[in-house]
């Protein structure tokens, strides 16, 4: 069974007829959105969702490493998606799987890099803190870890953080976007007493990562990125 349209959703569909998973993978997929009555929808569905679990479905969720950024804590979004996390915890076999700034096809412009593009290529001014950074994951890296993890079926009812193992500041992210689309726009760099920058515990997935043969490094955003929006997309 299988929850969810999104990018996420889309790329799990081939667990939608699979009776032994339950994947989530629907709800609030804007980081910035202060209408509790979309979280509470989230939060009514995901319910209705795990009285359909039977003792030996696998419950699959997919939560945020924002829960990390010292400058998220107090958000609305981060509070939610922890909320989430403890209501499926009463349960047993389940995964949560924590994941970073995810890239792939998608529509969606509340993401990360798609409102960065958005913004570029309409000459939008783009608002960053000087050292902020960020998780750049490809969807299908993250589709291949999870779906070794659950093979191993070894990481039962707990919590795994799925991302790259290098962080990269979002200045840097904008300047290759600059350059690779070719746009112009209006950068304001701010400075703030609370970095906007912090680290993820991957130690877990890293026998899952040498499996599937995944190798991250400093430039490995930029690889994605232009999988996905160089010029031949």
């Amino acid at each position: 069974m299988l929850y969810g349209s999104g990018l996420i959703a889309t790329s799990f569909k081939k667990y939608k007829y699979n009776a032994k998973f339950i994947f989530f993978a629907s709800g609030v997929s804007n980081s910035q959105e202060s209408n509790l009555l979309e979280y509470n929808k989230e939060v009514n569905l995901l319910k209705r969702a795990l009285t359909k679990k039977k003792i030996n479905d696998i419950f699959v969720y997919f939560s945020t490493c924002s829960i990390y950024d010292p400058t998220l804590k107090n958000s609305l979004y981060v509070k939610h998606k922890l909320r989430i996390e403890n209501i499926i915890k009463k349960y047993d076999n389940f995964y949560i799987f924590r994941l970073p700034n995810v890239v792939g096809k998608t529509t969606n412009n509340f993401t990360l890099i798609n409102n960065l593009i958005y913004k570029l290529k309409n000459n939008l001014k783009i608002t960053v803190l000087s050292e902020a950074t960020r998780n750049i994951i490809d969807i299908l890296d993250v589709v291949r870890i999870v779906d070794l993890i659950l093979e191993s079926d070894d990481a039962k009812n707990r919590i795994i953080n799925i991302a790259n193992k290098y962080n990269n500041k979002v200045i840097d992210i904008i300047f290759y976007l600059f350059a690779m689309l070719d746009c112009k726009t209006d950068l304001l760099l701010k400075k703030s007493l609370i970095k906007s920058s912090y680290s993820i515990n991957i130690k877990y997935i890293k026998k899952y990562l040498i499996l599937a043969k995944i190798k991250f490094s400093n430039n490995y955003y930029k690889k994605i990125l232009g999988k996905y929006y160089g010029p031949k997309n």
